[in-house]
């Protein structure tokens, strides 16, 4: 048998897939318009401030939107593409930094300690804020740790893999280093 050569950096792997009704559902309800109140709530909880940033950019009319009183119960049109098109777009938010929590063994990282971060070229990475302890009585300074990122969507279903070395830093949740 040849000799194997194992990986020399210990990677983590983690996935998640969702289903894009499932999230439609969550933020838009399956009754009525509320005049985007749980959307604004949902966005509050699970993107970075960063992310809410790329939403608004992406969605820029997307609270107008949801004001129309007279598209609320419309199957098609405007209201009905905006919905399908961002339930599609937050569940894949959701299903990437599920699988950011896993691949880093963290189930205790919230929503907003990870962010889906845009390259240039549109490459998409996972990044994960928190501290670094220096050293010895020194003050931990802030750090972010970067993970690779695929996300895809197909039919009914958003998913995410996330590739990174085990976790460094620490998040405002954690006291201890994660490994």
């Amino acid at each position: 048998m040849p000799l194997r050569i194992p990986i020399s950096i210990p990677y983590t792997i983690g996935t998640d897939i969702v289903r894009i009704k499932r999230i439609h559902d969550l933020v838009f309800g399956k009754l009525q318009n509320d005049g985007g109140k749980r959307l604004s709530r949902f966005l509050g909880r699970i993107l970075h401030p960063m992310e809410r940033q790329d939403f608004d950019k992406r969605f820029p009319a997307a609270f107008n939107l949801l004001d129309n009183e007279h598209a609320q119960d419309s199957n098609d049109g405007p209201i009905a593409q905006f919905r399908d098109t961002t339930g599609s777009w937050l569940a894949g938010r959701w299903a990437a930094k599920e699988a950011a929590k896993k691949a880093w063994g963290a189930q205790t990282l919230g929503f907003k300690d990870v962010r889906v971060e845009i390259c240039e070229g549109g490459e998409v990475q996972i990044v994960c804020h928190g501290w670094k302890t220096s050293a010895v009585g020194q003050p931990p300074e802030e750090a972010e740790q970067v993970g690779r990122l695929s996300i895809s969507h197909d039919g009914e279903y958003a998913v995410a893999m996330v590739i990174a070395t085990p976790l460094q830093i620490t998040t405002a949740k954690f006291t201890r280093t994660l490994q």
